[in-house]
Parts: C-alpha cells; structure tokens; sequence
C-alpha cells in the first residue's frame, strides 16, 4: 500500500520563517525538502498555484508540525494546534496591522483580508503526479498536477506585513506555559471567530462580522449567560482597559434610570453588543449603523478593543512586559475616548 503524505500551506502569503507554539511557518524552498520523491511532488505541486493574472505564485508559506521535513497526516490534535496557529498569525497581522492604520489616519495602509490565512491541507503519494480535490464534502479525483490550478482570490486585500513581535512572544510564552490554560483555552476559540469575523469574499455579510465579532469577545471574556450580557461586556472590558486619561460618560440605564457611570470605551461596547442583538434579533438596521466615523467601522474598533484586550491580559499573566505592549495613545484620541 502506497504511504499518503500530507503537506499544508498558506498559498497566498509568503513567511521566511516563523514559529507558533509546535507550529512552523517557512517559506517553501525546495533543498528544505529531504525526501527527494516528497520533493520531486511539492516542487510540481506549489507550481499549481497561481496569482490573480494566472502566473505561478513565486513563494508561499508551508504550516509543519514541528519539523520542516515532517509530511505526516495531522492527528486531530496536531490539525486542532495547527489550526490555532493559523489563527493566531491572522489576529496577530490584522490588529497590529489595523492599529497602525489607524495611527496614521490612513486606510489605505489597512490590513489584508483573512481570506489571505486560508490554509489548505493536501493529501499525496510521493512519486506520483496524481491530485484529488475535496471542496466541502465533495471529492474530484483522477487528475495529474498538471491538470490543475488554484488561483489566488481577489478577496485577499493587502499584503502580509506587520506582526508585533513582543506579543508574538508573549503568547508563545503562554502557549508554552502549563498554567492558565482556561484562558489559552477561551483565547485559541476566540480567535477563531476574530478569523471568520474578517473574511471579505461574498458569502459573508457586514452585519454577519457583527456577530462573529461579538462572540469573540463572549469567549475571551467568559460572559456568563445572564440577562445583560451588553453591561456585563462594558464593565469587564472597563476592568481590563481601566486607564486615568479615559472620559466618563454618566447615563440613565436600566429599566429604572438610574444614574451609570462608564468610561467611553465601555460605553462604546455596551452599545456594540446592543448592536449585535440588533442584528440577532432581526431588527431594522441601517449600514450607517456600521460606521463608527468616517472610514472608521464598528468593526475596526472592536479590532482594536479586542487587541487591546488580549494585550492587557498577556500582561496581567505576566507573559508581557508592560512597557512592551503597543502604544494605542493615537487611536483613542481619534476615537474620542481621551
């Protein structure tokens, strides 16, 4: 019986070489390779990704387990902590890349779509040149690699560009650590949602990003399942970014108008989550609604809140040095807040 390899990638972007946890992201060079019939197959197959204008994508970005040379099937497990690599890359390149947008003021320096993170898995037989595809649940086989080509979708937006280095290593340190492991838990499943929250082809509509939005924060921030989730969301978040410089706003809330004092990003994510069961529950929703000011979105800002957040909290695990984190002094004079 022939023996099936595995290999994984990130077609569209190119990363010389980056480490996850266990997970290895490296730019695909044939000499890397060991194996000469595994190379002999990778070398034909990379060749069957092409760019926008049909032309071979020059360099993409191979996902290993441990060891470049290791094309081994992924057990569940290991397909699980790749998945959360990959996860983790597109938070780490979209908020860092969306806060430096937004210290500019500019957003034609924004972040890449994360249709740029879609990885694929590709089964094969090292020394043949046959390809099966599944899409979905659905399976075409009986091809040669010749015969095939994947073309890199238009919905990928900007390139690859930024990560913060220091929280890249603070969450290695995390994800290293035995302890805290309730929090990498509610994190790694977050993230998943932030990924999903930013995909920009067709299928996916703004109003459907709301929601995957606001379930990233109900994970990270283990919202109970109580009656006012919206306020239980503003003052957890007002617990974590608890900053002197903030404004406070006091309003009438709750069915008895008392008085309630928050800061303003506190408020803004009361009124997000009221958003999001705006949306839940059918509501009419104007696409004014999505707008924060100017080119600036809801979704934007809960970027930065959530980036914010996860920073905060790398600190208080003492995975950061604080006078490591990134500097958002900027963006909250630009939103108001300060």
């Amino acid at each position: 019986m022939d023996i099936v390899d595995q290999v994984s990638l990130l077609p569209w972007i190119s990363i010389k070489n980056l480490q996850i946890g266990n997970v290895i992201f490296w730019k695909y060079k044939s000499d890397l390779v060991h194996d000469q019939e595994i190379k002999n197959y990778l070398d034909e197959y990379v060749n069957c990704y092409v760019d926008e204008h049909l032309q071979p994508v020059k360099e993409l970005t191979i996902v290993s387990f441990k060891d470049k040379n290791n094309f081994k099937q992924l057990t569940n497990e290991q397909y699980q902590e790749v998945n959360s690599a990959r996860n983790i890359l597109c938070f780490l390149c979209i908020s860092e890349q969306s806060r430096i947008a937004l210290n500019m003021n500019n957003y034609s320096v924004g972040p890449p779509s994360a249709d740029i993170f879609d990885m694929k898995y590709q089964n094969f037989v090292a020394g043949s040149d046959g390809i099966a595809i599944r899409s979905g649940s659905a399976i075409s086989g009986g091809w040669t690699l010749k015969e095939v080509n994947f073309q890199k979708p238009w919905s990928t937006g900007g390139f690859f560009r930024n990560i913060n280095i220091d929280v890249l290593l603070a969450i290695n340190k995390l994800i290293n650590s035995q302890k805290n492991k309730r929090f990498k838990n509610r994190l790694f499943r977050s993230l998943e949602w932030f990924r999903l929250a930013h995909i920009e082809n067709d299928s996916v509509s703004p109003f459907f990003k709301i929601i995957m939005l606001a379930s990233a924060f109900e994970i990270i921030l283990d919202i109970p399942n109580i009656s006012d989730k919206s306020i239980y969301f503003a003052e957890s978040v007002e617990k974590k970014l608890t900053e002197a410089r903030f404004k406070k706003r006091t309003r009438k809330y709750g069915k008895k108008k008392d008085n309630k004092t928050l800061s303003n990003p506190a408020w803004w994510c009361w009124k997000f989550y009221k958003l999001r069961n705006s949306i839940v529950h059918g509501d009419n929703i104007k696409f004014t609604e999505l707008i924060y000011s100017n080119w600036i979105t809801q979704s934007i800002v809960a970027d930065i809140v959530f980036y914010n957040y996860v920073v905060e909290s790398l600190v208080d695990l003492k995975a950061l040095e604080p006078i490591k984190k990134p500097d958002f002094t900027n963006i909250y004079n630009l939103f108001k807040w300060i």
